[in-house]
């Protein structure tokens, strides 16, 4: 990657390179349905688990890093972020919930997910860590979010 700019790259081809380098070190990051929807995105495009790719400076380097959720079953999402780094890309933070929102606040990825508890998110705030070169958590809060979902109870 001697461009350095990660947008240059297929958010797909990212995306298929790290399951390949997570099946060669443990098992799949993937239920395999998961799977097949990646294999198949180029040819069916609209049933894709991999969503539009997102790109923000989470580092705070003044370069963007590039952000992909994969949508499982039972609305189940992975979240990954990636940044490019002496050529090479990196992954700099996996999530994976029942996620109902990913934003990005003040260069902080926020991931607002479902508790179990009727009327209650938990919001977890990620931050960079220069000295570890990955997202941390930073803090995690339980919030009752503003407006009520299908099914909550507020």
């Amino acid at each position: 990657m001697p461009s350095g700019d990660i947008r240059t790259l297929d958010a797909l081809d990212v995306v298929k390179a790290e399951m390949a380098e997570e099946a060669r070190t443990r098992t799949s990051p993937f239920e395999t349905s998961t799977e097949r929807g990646i294999a198949r995105c180029a040819a069916e495009p609209e049933h894709c688990p991999v969503r539009s790719p997102k790109y923000q400076d989470l580092t705070h380097d003044g370069q963007d890093e590039l952000i992909v959720g994969v949508e499982e079953t039972r609305h189940r999402l992975v979240v990954w972020a990636f940044m490019v780094q002496g050529g090479v890309v990196h992954r700099i933070l996996e999530t994976v919930g029942m996620s109902l929102s990913v934003e990005v606040v003040e260069g902080d990825p926020v991931i607002r997910q479902s508790t179990g508890y009727p009327g209650y998110d938990r919001r977890t705030v990620y931050s960079w860590d220069p000295e570890e070169q990955t997202m941390n958590i930073r803090k995690i809060e339980l919030d009752r979010p503003l407006s009520s979902s299908p099914g909550r109870t507020p």
